[in-house]
């Protein structure tokens, strides 16, 4: 199992936002032998370029939310399945 973590900027300009999903695609292409986990916050920005490139490549995401009101972290698992 590949296990891929990202943090990334919010607010990208949209030239910058094509390179970055070129790259993060190029990168979990060279990573999907077998079964691929993504794992993100979801932020606008590169974590949800990641998120939208794991699932394109029929890996599974596990997205982290904070939950400040009562210090802990709800973690949610997202697999896409397609069938073509």
């Amino acid at each position: 199992m590949t296990r891929i973590a990202i943090t990334g900027h919010r607010g990208l300009p949209s030239a910058t936002t094509e390179l970055v999903d070129k790259a993060l695609r190029s990168e979990l292409a060279e990573r999907t032998d077998d079964e691929l986990v993504g794992s993100s916050c979801l932020a606008d920005g590169a974590d949800a370029l990641f998120a939208r490139a794991v699932l394109d490549a029929r890996g599974s995401l596990v997205v982290v939310v904070p939950r400040s009101s009562i210090g802990t972290v709800c973690l949610l698992n997202i697999t896409r399945y397609t069938t073509s």
